[in-house]
């Protein structure tokens, strides 16, 4: 059992000064997550456990002392989430009180999210930051869906989904996404305008990790577009069209 270390919870107060950012993530399937990307766990069994590991690399030349932070944008009432890194800590800890050495070009794989839904059903989103201590401006984040008691349209028991943001965006003839949809059967991708009007609907090969959505038919424009994996939405989000 992991060990819980209980505190009192305290505010990290970020600096001005801007860097470029020294971090990136991939999953333990070795997928990259792009800065803000948004990974989605599913189980149909509304009484679940979650353990999301990521990987995090230190990109830059020095030695980096890296702090993780959980921030809650939305939960579901009773259910609960801690997260590890160096230590695993209690459900009131939201910044890591250790900072973990990284040299350069180092990756450390010892982060996991975990969230327990003690039979609530519904979807919680965590947003996990890490950052360099000396500069918390020098950071890289993600966001975790957890979706516990969902059977629309899933057979298997567990589903992990990783999808990037759409780019380029503002986009012109066409615009891409990379994905990681593992243990599922089709997807789709949907295109609707502002008022939620079907504009087009492209498949997307499960078997792949990047699709090329055409847009060159479709006017400039405010758009939104939905990814849809298994008969489920799991992603939606606006992409703009300007040539």
């Amino acid at each position: 059992m992991k060990k819980l270390y209980i505190t009192t919870i305290f505010t990290l107060l970020f600096g001005l000064i801007s860097s470029a950012q020294s971090f990136s993530l991939v999953t333990k399937y070795g997928n990259p997550i792009g800065n803000g990307d948004t990974i989605t766990l599913v189980d149909v069994d509304a009484n679940t456990s979650f353990n999301l590991i990521v990987w995090v690399t230190n990109n830059a030349t020095t030695t980096k002392y890296v702090k993780a932070m959980r921030t809650e944008i939305s939960t579901i009432s009773g259910s609960e989430n801690y997260f590890c890194w160096g230590n695993c800590y209690d459900t009131s800890i939201y910044v890591s009180i250790d900072s973990i050495k990284m040299d350069s070009k180092y990756t450390e794989k010892g982060f996991s999210g975990d969230y327990d839904s003690y039979g609530h059903i519904g979807k919680s989103i965590i947003k996990y930051s890490f950052f360099d201590a000396a500069n918390p401006s020098d950071k890289v984040e993600f966001y975790a869906e957890y979706v516990a008691g969902s059977g629309v349209g899933i057979n298997d028991v567990s589903y992990e989904y990783s999808v990037s943001n759409a780019y380029p965006n503002p986009a012109t003839n066409n615009f891409n996404i990379n994905y990681d949809f593992k243990n599922a059967k089709n997807a789709k991708i949907e295109i609707l305008s502002i008022i939620g009007s079907l504009i087009n609907s492209q498949e997307i090969s499960t078997n792949s990790n990047r699709a090329t959505i055409d847009i060159s038919n479709i006017k400039n424009g405010i758009y939104f577009y939905n990814i849809i994996v298994d008969g489920r939405k799991i992603e939606s989000k606006k992409i703009i069209i300007h040539r």
